[in-house]
C-alpha cells in the first residue's frame, strides 16, 4: 500500500540517516511539542531571510511523511510569512474540505499561502476522488508504467515535471508514476493503465498491400 511502498522509502528514504532524523522529529513533536514549533518557525524564518536575499520565493513542504494539521497548531508560521509558498500533500478529507471550503478543521481561516493537495490510497473510494475534482481539488494518484491522459474522466498532468502543487489547474488528477517498492504493489494503490488497443485497417480489394497503397 501507499505507506509501505511509496512514503517509508521513497526518494531519499532509504537512507539511514533520513530515517534516523524523520524518527528524532517525531519523538520531539510527541513529546516536546512547543520545542519543536519553536524550532520549525527558527528554521521557516532562517528560509524566509535566504530565498529574499537570493529573490527567489520561500517554498515549505512540513508533511513529508506525516499529515500534521500545522493550520490549526500554528497557523502564524504560514501567515507570518505571506512571501512563503506552503504545500503539502494529504490523505485526511476533513483537511482537504477544509482548504477547499477555505476554513481549517477548527474553524479557522485557511492560510491563503497553503495549498494542499489529495493523495489517493488505496482505501480511496473512486467516488471520492470525482467528488474532490468536481469542487476544484487535485487529487495525486499512482500509476504503473505510464500516465494516462485522462482518469474517471477527468484529465491527468504529469506531476513528475515539478511539485509545485499550487500551479496545478483545478479539477485535475496530479499523475505520478510507481517507482521502487511501489512498482511491484497489488493493493491497490497503484493504478493499472489498460495497454492501448489499435485498429488495423487491412484492404479488401486486390492488389492492395496491408498500407492501403496499390502496389
Amino acid at each position: 500500500g501507499c505507506i509501505a511502498g511509496c512514503l517509508n522509502l521513497a526518494g531519499r528514504g532509504v537512507q539511514r540517516a533520513v530515517r534516523a532524523s524523520r524518527l528524532g522529529k517525531a519523538i520531539l513533536f510527541l513529546n516536546f511539542r512547543q520545542l519543536y514549533l519553536r524550532k520549525l518557525r527558527l528554521e521557516v524564518a532562517r528560509h524566509v531571510r535566504l530565498a529574499e536575499r537570493d529573490n527567489v520565493t520561500a517554498v515549505l513542504r512540513h508533511n513529508g511523511t506525516s499529515d500534521i494539521p500545522l493550520e490549526d497548531l500554528s497557523s502564524d508560521i504560514y501567515t507570518d510569512y505571506p512571501s512563503m509558498q506552503a504545500m503539502d500533500y494529504t490523505k485526511n478529507l476533513r483537511r482537504m474540505h477544509g482548504f477547499l471550503n477555505g476554513l481549517t478543521v477548527a474553524g479557522r481561516p485557511w492560510p491563503a499561502n497553503y495549498h494542499l493537495c489529495f493523495s489517493r490510497s488505496e482505501n480511496t473510494p473512486d467516488s471520492t476522488v470525482r467528488d474532490l475534482l468536481s469542487n476544484g481539488g487535485t487529487v495525486a494518484v499512482v500509476f504503473r508504467d505510464r500516465i494516462p491522459a485522462t482518469w474517471l474522466g477527468y484529465p491527468v498532468a504529469d506531476a513528475t515535471v515539478h511539485d509545485w502543487r499550487w500551479r496545478d489547474a483545478p479539477g485535475t488528477v496530479q499523475g505520478l508514476i510507481a517507482l521502487g517498492p511501489a512498482a511491484d504493489d497489488k493493493s491497490g494503490f497503484v493504478v493499472d493503465v489498460p495497454k492501448k488497443k489499435y485498429r488495423y485497417f487491412l484492404p479488401e480489394f486486390v492488389g492492395a498491400s496491408a498500407t492501403g497503397r496499390i502496389r
